[in-house]
């Protein structure tokens, strides 16, 4: 059990390492970018709206996302035990994982999450495309999304933008020094579909 733990741990400590390292990185680049080149800093010019900070963003991710895993977690508890056997199949399950230290468990619950934010993404550009103009955690705190006129955004912008969200997310080491460093506090995926979250 302590060899599982040490390995667990290293194993954890080397990702944060990557992580750390990747953001640090990508801090440098942007810090680069916005001192030497002037289309970078046009990209990310603040144009008169107020701007929902980092944290305000992250806690509306956090609620949705929460809120989402925990919907498909009853949905899969309900369909698990409506089959037969389910109890006898459900400890199968257990003993497998068990027996090749959580492999298979922590395989599952991985694509598991990589299909939720798929569903999340979904879910946003719907609700983006609604009269809210945001999700159900945006509408509750406040926030919306628009075009660069402080529009309704295009149906074609909104896909474009949660298309690209998906990868953002993903791959978020890369991304997340840019919301801190340019003033309108854009992500990619909002530069590059021509849209923003403002404060209402």
């Amino acid at each position: 059990m302590d060899e599982l733990w040490g390995l667990a741990l290293s194993n954890l400590t080397s990702q944060v390492i990557v992580v750390l390292l990747v953001v640090v990185a990508t801090l440098v680049a942007y810090v680069l970018l916005l001192k030497y080149s002037q289309w970078f800093r046009s990209l990310i010019k603040k144009k008169g709206y107020k701007v929902p900070g980092p944290s305000k963003r992250l806690l509306a991710f956090c609620l949705d996302y929460l809120a989402l895993n925990i919907l498909a977690t009853f949905a899969l508890l309900i369909f698990v035990f409506t089959l037969p056997d389910a109890k006898v199949q459900l400890n199968t399950y257990l003993k497998e994982a068990l027996a090749d230290d959580w492999y298979l468990l922590k395989y599952d619950f991985n694509y598991s999450q990589y299909v939720l934010l798929a569903v999340y993404c979904f879910y946003s550009m719907v609700a983006e495309l609604s009269s809210w103009r945001g999700t159900l955690a945006m509408n509750r705190t406040d926030m919306m999304v628009v075009n660069l006129k402080g529009e309704k955004p295009k149906p074609v912008q909104l896909y474009t933008r949660n298309l690209l969200k998906y990868g953002v997310i993903v791959y978020w080491p890369f991304f997340i020094g840019f919301i801190f460093l340019n003033p309108g506090r854009r992500w990619m995926h909002e530069i590059i579909s021509k849209t923003k979250t403002i404060e209402v």
